[in-house]
């Protein structure tokens, strides 16, 4: 470390260099500037005449606080800055606060000079003006070493140390021969004749993530572990996978797939072949061939099941191996001959009680009006102004659903067993639910079991909330019962003010969709809009002006319900609230007759006769409720309902009476001259009234003073 003093003259405000540096030069960036001279309670900075880079690229002319014994030491970057010509500008700026004004005193400017070599590059390069005719025009890598050619042709050779130094990737430019690159770090293919062959590589021909194909199967390997090459450890095989719709073609050629499903049981067993004499009811299932079908109707007899079209059964469908369709609380049927414009429908619902829809039956399904008639309980009729073309036209018959009170009899919990849904032997519907684990994620309507107990997630990202205690987590799933599916219904609400035909989609899977529009504000039900069923899972609404914004309500039904059950379903308890049955009810009959608490006894005709009054004169009177004669009446009527008067303030008078002929308490209300109401002290009695004011109103002031009674 070498020091250079910088004497400070205040008479002067000069500054001159001594010491053993003094006037040489600054060969070490150790150097140590000391000030002397420095006036009591200045303080100072030493400014540099040269420019430098502050951390935004900026150009500044920088300076150095002087410590409390005035002195600092010079920095590698102002140093760099002298490389043009090896001198540094340096001045003396003396600050002083006093009564907080700041005095500022600058000194003269000196110059230090530096040696060449100090600069931004070391040892191995000079300053600017020594460097001119030197300049570098060249630079070769060589190995461990770098050379350099000068403009007048000096040779320069710099070895490299690169042992321990990471280079980023990013820094990388240019193309790597693989001949420098692991052997691990390229991924190859080697083909190999048979799995003998692949158990004799070695790691000279393979490495892991190399791809063996032996020719004599096409199996293709994906090496996993190096040092197991000699067996099947060593690999891992390609698989590829796809989805069920993308098969095509038959199964003859998949004999482990054919024979897998041949092992499986027949889902027809224990159902009875269909016949031709049996009347069957609406949800019955017959086997026609080893094919299940359901009865869509009542009274079905004499239709073959499989002569129906699949895409519009009259009579049946095929059954679905896990999907039971429930009683008939619904009918369909396709109807139109381009000849009849009148149909009777046999719906076999025992009700008139029942809704009628018609709709087209291709295109886009819109509505079609019709004159419908209920001719009995069982049939209706539809009356067309021009005769419908053949099977244009659909109908559905529906009828409103309501509580069931017994199922064959049975009352309280009934127990619907397998056999009953035709099920056969499978197992309950909790073998095969995990149980709860608090370390499982659960997503959104994800089931879980606790202990038998099944519950189905509420919430995403269910994790570690204990369904037996964690409300708005989970939700039981009453094993025991039989919970309601509204999916059959989508709610929409629609009006922007500016569009007149509206697209939803329900996704319920069906044209047999009953659409109804009512007003959001008055739940009035409009028939101002053209209805179109596009798919199956989407209709339009057509208005003839756009409605506004949020007008209308849109609920769109699939009719009929079904039972849905997956496979490992034992049986299904109905409980007595899922029937709506209240718990221990029994068959709807009066046990007992009471008048005013008292049991009546029945006649030899089981009959009970309650005598009701149908004249006044048979009832008894009592303080509160007493029988008034027409005379009373008459003389109640006369008397006044209402009575008004005034009074008038003498500036002294606080206490008003007023009688009154009411003959009871009567309503007091008292009022300005302009109407406004206003309030005082009252008090009433049965025959008069007295008004109260805290301040006697003015001289002159009157009040408008209102009784009714």
């Amino acid at each position: 470390m070498q020091t250079i003093t910088l004497a400070y003259d205040s008479a002067k405000r000069r500054i001159t260099a001594s010491g053993e540096w003094a006037g040489t030069i600054v060969d070490d960036n150790t150097t140590v500037l000391q000030v002397t001279g420095i006036p009591v309670d200045w303080g100072g900075r030493l400014d540099f005449g040269v420019i430098v880079k502050d951390e935004e690229g900026r150009n500044i002319r920088p300076y150095i606080n002087l410590d409390g014994t005035g002195s600092c030491t010079l920095s590698r970057t102002i140093l760099n800055a002298c490389k043009r010509n090896n001198r540094l500008p340096v001045q003396l700026v003396l600050q002083k606060t006093v009564d907080d004004i700041s005095y500022t005193m600058a000194s003269n400017i000196i110059h230090l000079e530096v040696d060449p070599a100090l600069d931004a590059l070391g040892e191995y390069t000079e300053s600017y003006d020594d460097l001119w005719h030197k300049i570098l025009v060249d630079a070769k890598s060589e190995p461990g070493q770098i050379a350099f050619t000068r403009m007048n042709g000096e040779r320069l050779v710099t070895p490299l140390d690169l042992s321990g130094v990471e280079i980023p990737a990013s820094a990388i430019t240019g193309i790597i021969s693989p001949d420098n690159l692991p052997a691990g770090v390229v991924e190859k293919l080697v083909k190999v004749a048979d799995d003998a062959e692949r158990f004799a590589l070695t790691t000279d021909e393979v490495q892991n993530w190399d791809t063996v194909l032996v020719m004599d199967t096409d199996l293709m390997y994906m090496v996993v572990d190096e040092t197991k090459l000699d067996s099947e450890d060593g690999y891992e095989p390609y698989r590829a996978y796809m989805y069920w719709g993308g098969i095509t073609g038959t199964l003859s050629d998949q004999a482990d797939l054919r024979n897998a499903l041949d092992a499986k049981a027949d889902i027809s067993e224990g159902v009875e072949q269909w016949s031709a004499l049996i009347t069957y009811s609406s949800g019955a299932i017959t086997n026609l061939g080893g094919v299940l079908y359901v009865s869509l109707v009542n009274n079905n007899t004499g239709h073959d099941p499989s002569q129906e079209v699949p895409l519009d059964p009259h009579w049946w469908r095929p059954l679905n191996t896990n999907v039971l369709v429930s009683e008939g609380s619904f009918y369909a049927v396709t109807i139109g001959d381009g000849v009849s414009t009148q149909f009777t429908v046999t719906h076999g619902m025992e009700s008139y009680d029942v809704n009628v829809y018609t709709f087209c039956n291709d295109g886009t399904r819109a509505d079609f009006s019709t004159l419908v008639e209920r001719l009995n309980v069982n049939q209706v009729r539809l009356t067309f102004s021009e005769p419908p073309d053949d099977h244009s036209v659909r109908v559905l018959v529906s009828i409103p659903g309501g509580p069931v009170t017994s199922v064959q009899g049975r009352v309280g919990d009934v127990v619907v067993t397998a056999e009953d849904l035709g099920l056969g032997n499978v197992v309950t519907k909790e073998e095969g639910v995990a149980q709860w684990d608090p370390t499982i994620e659960y997503e959104d309507a994800a089931i879980t079991n606790v202990n038998g107990t099944l519950f189905i997630s509420l919430q995403p990202d269910n994790l570690n909330h204990d369904p037996l205690d964690s409300t708005g987590w989970w939700d039981e799933i009453h094993t025991g019962g039989a919970t309601r599916d509204v999916t059959n219904t989508k709610k929409f609400l629609i009006g922007d003010g500016t569009t007149t035909q509206f697209t939803l989609q329900h996704s319920l899977n069906s044209y047999d969709v009953n659409v109804v529009i009512y007003s959001a504000g008055s739940n009035s039900p409009t028939t101002g809009a053209l209805v179109e069923r596009l798919n199956n899972n989407d209709v339009r609404v057509t208005f003839a002006v756009p409605p506004e914004t949020d007008e209308f309500y849109v609920v769109v039904q699939k009719l009929g319900a079904a039972i849905a059950y997956a496979d490992g379903i034992d049986y299904i308890l109905l409980t007595a609230s899922d029937l709506g049955v209240e718990e221990g009810a029994e068959v709807n009959k009066i046990q007992t007759v009471k008048v005013n608490g008292s049991a009546l006894t029945p006649d030899a005709n089981r009959a009970v006769d309650v005598l009701v009054p149908t004249a006044l004169s048979e009832l008894s009177e009592d303080t509160t409720h007493r029988v008034t004669t027409d005379a009373e009446k008459s003389a109640w009527d006369g008397k006044a309902s209402s009575f008004e008067t005034t009074i008038t303030g003498n500036g002294s008078q606080t206490e008003f009476n007023i009688a009154h002929s009411f003959g009871h308490c009567p309503q007091v209300s008292l009022y300005e001259s302009d109407g406004t109401e206003v309030s005082t002290l009252t008090k009433v009695f049965v025959n008069s009234i007295k008004l109260i004011f805290i301040t006697a109103p003015e001289n002159g002031v009157t009040y408008k003073v209102v009784m009714t009674r």
